[in-house]
């Protein structure tokens, strides 16, 4: 799906599809398809994005003027799990200390 957000922060469903795959010429063909459908594609200011990096490069490519950006559930998500791993031998103390001043920096 596709949402945009109002200036008043409410989120509208402006597109939903189904992807078979999650390349980059099927992300291409679902970008164009929107911006033949909808002619107010160029006021799109921000876009937000879970973690996929392709999905990533073709929606900077389709917009170049909005600024994508990386959701902050997903990146606090990954954060979590990178201070768990093993090798870095993290206490929790330690990882919750991380945890909060990373999460400070994103907000």
């Amino acid at each position: 799906s596709l949402v945009v957000t109002t200036a008043t922060g409410r989120g509208i469903n402006v597109i939903d599809f189904l992807a078979l795959d999650q390349k980059s010429v099927t992300m291409e063909n679902i970008a164009k398809f929107f911006k033949r459908e909808d002619s107010s594609w160029r006021s799109i200011q921000q876009i937000i994005i879970d973690k996929d990096f392709v999905e990533w490069r073709v929606l900077d490519k389709a917009f170049p003027d909005a600024k994508v950006l990386l959701c902050q559930f997903h990146v606090l998500t990954y954060w979590r799990k990178i201070c768990k791993r093993d090798k870095l031998s993290m206490k929790v103390t330690k990882r919750d200390t991380m945890e909060s001043a990373f999460a400070k920096r994103i907000n």
